[in-house]
């Protein structure tokens, strides 16, 4: 898919010491990386660094001044400093190349303007006063491999904003002429309609019932936190009716809901206040508000007292005054923060946007926005469409990844959305959320609710020629049953938009499974097209480590028959952060990995893991995860070190943290279709330590004799027969080491108190290294599995033969051969297959060979580096 990784290989092959890099290479085919971390809670280095870039014109990002360091990795800024950069071809930046930037608050800039190729420089300063400190030029390289992505100035964008309102939801001219299709509008009447002229609903929680029952269950934290969400929950639903009462006036342009919208935000304002006052403030009540507020001023501006447009200007320029200094520095150089991203940029675009020409301090608002969404958004991946902090929580990005974007095409007349990033998210939601599945695994949330991103790709299928996102809609029309709509994204959606759309993205016929390497995920499917028939492996391991939302999961794996979830992981959202999330459903020991000695893997961004091969046919998909850093002891970023903290979770063995001296995990997953998938690992400690080989599911499970599981649910079922290079033993629990409460109230449709799950464990004797291969087959509830034979060849299962090395001190080799069609190999220099015989060019490589109708079609792959690795 990226043009450029081969040349950037070859590049730091050629010119750069691996090791000083952080890579050891143990042959031409495999390397290991040994980096603390791939990317940082904090990244404090300068962007960019690694002599290349992947965007063209190129963004460029300082290192902060920082006052101090005030944990393991959060920093208070010194925001004294200020900051300029220069770019040039000149190493003195005197020439007629050399670019200049504004002297700004800032630590980021965008050229906004694509440059030759060979070699430039760029720098950076810090000014205080008459103080300019430049720091030392660093070289890159323009290829003329890059993306191309060159997005206005903000000058050229903000000379476009019209003075009149509206000017965000809509232009003037198109008031009363919605495109939107009758079908919604009257959706939205049918629900609008009925409401209007009625005593609107309590806003502040104050069921005493239920508030006098939790008093007594809770204590004093969990109980304000418990109203105050539920207060929260009511100020959500307010406000994205209240969008929906603008959106009707605009697309009809009768007056009554413009004077419902004005009522409903008076109505608002006085019981804002008195949220504030009896403390049941939360930053998400804030944004309702705030949504609100920017809505009613930016479309009833000429119907709004002076006291009233006054009173909302100086309410949003306080709202942004705060924001720009809590800010400033953070998102430009945190990794991810979900709230942030999530909403807390778009109402800051928002405001800034609606507050030009009422605030001198806007355009440096509108600025610092505008060109912080160029260098850093989205920032789920890098460019392959991934959310690395789960599929879930992706959705309530959905609105932010499209408004914002839309906003700024829309004004500008650039199409933002040809971003590497846009045109792979349908792609990428159609292999790892296919329809008629679950949203996903590995994240918070991902054990409920189908469908949930069919919104977004419903909006881009209007911006894109996209086959994926067209395939993703139109089959989520004929059997989807999750929610379809968002109002206020199908607005925008439904906004005329003259854009450029590039050719094609995709072709009508796909792949039967994909890798999505930046953010570090594999999907495996039988029949994406009929999700009754479909066999789903996802498997996970991520270069970003445990960020946001997301699982301390590395070289985990979940599989699902007929759409349902059977071998998957356990546990409930009970909380971001209270005991039985930080011990049974976000640590490793609730997902289908391994643990070492006890102990799971970190609960930061040096917990992370990488796919250094990946190669797939019509019979035939492979994939192999790297997680042997995701176990090196530096347990926790500091927020959620403070919330282990209050929930009595100690970083400790006994909790299952620590440095348990792993060297190595290797995880190589097969899909053997139509049904039979293999685990083959690969695993090394300084020292002997137990291995745990885990497997977490939530349907009725069962030993079979002292290797096997059996996994049924409603439609599938699934047989494991484990094997080990050491003697080990199997335990099957259906108690959770941390057992779920539900006392935030969340209902038994997503935290199931009373349903069952099952925690199978092989535990090793302790050893220094250990090899695990697994075969597990896969198929309808009645179905019944085939025999598994031992012979000279390996172990015969139906037309297959699966052979894999078990001496834990020999190199690695597996061979599965398909009698009939197919073979994959790694560690054999020669294999006869059907008669033919066929080489790999380098012996440490993996082969893929597959029979089609006139020819064999052969594929062969060695480690390919991680972008977070060539770039970062």
């Amino acid at each position: 898919m990226y043009k450029i990784i081969k040349y950037c290989i070859v590049f730091i092959l050629t010119f750069f010491s691996l090791s000083g890099f952080g890579i050891v290479r143990n042959n031409t085919a495999e390397k290991k990386i040994i980096k603390e971390e791939l990317l940082p809670i904090y990244r404090l280095k300068p962007y960019p660094s690694s002599g290349l870039v992947m965007f063209n014109a190129p963004s460029f990002i300082c290192k902060p001044v920082i006052i101090r360091k005030k944990g393991n990795n959060t920093f208070d800024f010194n925001y004294k400093w200020k900051y300029q950069f220069r770019i040039s071809k000149d190493s003195n930046f005197v020439d007629n190349t050399t670019i200049v930037s504004p002297v700004q608050e800032w630590t980021f800039y965008n050229t906004h303007k694509a440059l030759e190729k060979g070699k430039w420089y760029w720098q950076y300063a810090y000014i205080k006063g008459d103080e300019k400190k430049w720091h030392n030029p660093i070289a890159f390289e323009i290829t003329g491999n890059e993306y191309d992505f060159v997005s206005p100035s903000f000058y050229e964008f903000r000379n476009k904003i019209k003075k009149i309102h509206p000017r965000i939801l809509t232009t003037s001219d198109l008031v009363g002429k919605s495109a939107l299709p009758k079908s919604i509008i009257y959706e939205m009447r049918h629900r609008i309609d009925s409401k209007i002229g009625k005593k609107l609903p309590a806003l502040i929680y104050d069921n005493q019932k239920v508030m006098a029952q939790k008093k007594n269950e809770l204590n004093e934290e969990q109980y304000q936190l418990y109203v105050t969400k539920r207060t929260r929950d009511n100020c959500k639903s307010y406000s994205k009716e209240t969008c929906e009462v603008v959106m009707l006036y605009l697309a009809t342009g009768d007056k009554k809901y413009l004077n419902e919208a004005i009522k409903r935000y008076r109505y608002f304002s006085d019981e804002y206040k008195r949220i504030i006052k009896i403390g049941q403030w939360l930053d998400f009540t804030e944004v309702a508000y705030n949504s609100v507020m920017v809505d009613v001023f930016d479309v009833a501006y000429n119907y709004l007292s002076e006291d009233e447009k006054n009173n909302i200007i100086s309410e949003l320029s306080n709202v942004q005054e705060k924001s720009y200094k809590k800010f400033l520095h953070k998102p430009s150089h945190e990794l991810h923060n979900s709230h942030f991203w999530q909403i807390e940029l778009r109402n800051f675009m928002l405001n800034s946007l609606a507050l030009i020409g009422y605030n001198k301090e806007a355009d440096k608002w509108l600025n610092y926005c505008y060109n912080l969404y160029v260098v850093r958004a989205p920032t789920g991946s890098w460019n392959d469409g991934g959310w690395a902090p789960a599929n879930k929580y992706f959705s309530a990005n959905q609105v932010t990844l499209f408004v914002v974007p839309f906003i700024f095409s829309r004004i500008t007349g650039f199409n933002f959305f040809t971003k590497p990033w846009y045109q792979n998210v349908s792609e990428y939601l159609m292999y790892t959320s296919p329809i008629g599945h679950l949203t996903g695994s590995f994240g918070d949330g991902t054990d409920y609710g189908k469908e949930d991103m069919v919104p977004l790709v419903k909006a881009l299928n209007r911006v894109q020629n996209n086959s994926y996102g067209e395939f993703y809609e139109k089959l989520y029309r004929n059997i989807g049953s999750g929610k379809s709509n968002l109002p206020t994204l199908l607005w925008y959606a439904y906004q005329p938009l003259k854009l450029n759309k590039k050719d094609k993205i995709g072709s009508s016929k796909f792949s039967k499974a994909k890798d999505f390497r930046d953010v570090g995920a594999v999907a495996m499917h039988t029949n994406l097209k009929n999700p009754k028939e479909n066999l789903y492996v996802a498997f996970r391991s991520s270069p970003y480590g445990v960020v946001g939302h997301s699982h301390a999961a590395q070289n985990s794996f979940s599989i699902f028959y007929g759409g349902e979830p059977l071998i998957y992981h356990t546990g409930y959202y009970t909380n971001w952060a209270d005991f039985h999330s930080l011990q049974s459903y976000r640590h490793t020991r609730a997902h289908n990995s391994v643990l070492i000695d006890g102990i799971g893997q970190n609960f930061n961004s040096s917990g992370y893991g990488w796919i250094p091969r990946f190669v797939s046919g019509d019979v035939i998909s492979y994939a192999s995860g790297d997680a042997s850093r995701a176990y090196s002891g530096i347990i926790a970023r500091d927020e959620i070190a403070r919330q282990m903290k209050k929930a009595g979770v100690e970083q400790t063995k006994e909790f299952g943290f620590g440095d348990p001296g792993l060297i190595k995990f290797r995880r190589h997953i097969f899909m053997l279709r139509p049904g039979i998938v293999v685990i083959y690992d690969e695993l090394e400690a300084k020292k002997p330590v137990e291995y745990s080989w885990l497997i977490n599911d939530r349907c009725p499970s069962k030993l079979l004799g002292k290797n096997g599981l059996k996994v049924t649910s409603t439609k599938g079922k699934s047989t494991v027969m484990l094997y080990c290079s050491t003697d080990f033993k199997t335990t099957l629990s259906d108690k959770f080491f941390s057992p779920p409460v539900d006392w935030q109230g969340k209902g038994d449709k997503k935290i199931k108190l009373d349903e069952t799950s099952y925690h199978f464990k092989a535990n090793t004797g302790k050893v220094s290294k250990a090899r695990f291969l697994a075969v597990i087959q896969v198929g309808e509830k009645t179905a019944k599995p085939m025999k598994i034979e031992a012979t000279k060849d390996g172990l015969k299962v139906g037309n297959w033969i699966i052979k894999a090395e078990m001496d834990e001190n020999l190199p690695t080799k597996f061979l599965c051969t398909n009698l009939e069609n197919a073979v994959i190999s790694m560690g054999y220099p020669h294999i006869e297959f059907l008669g033919k015989m066929f080489s790999p060019k380098n012996d440490r490589a993996t082969l893929l060979i597959e029979k089609g109708e006139e020819k064999f079609k052969t594929k062969e792959v060695v480690d390919k580096l991680p972008n977070e690795f060539i770039y970062y």
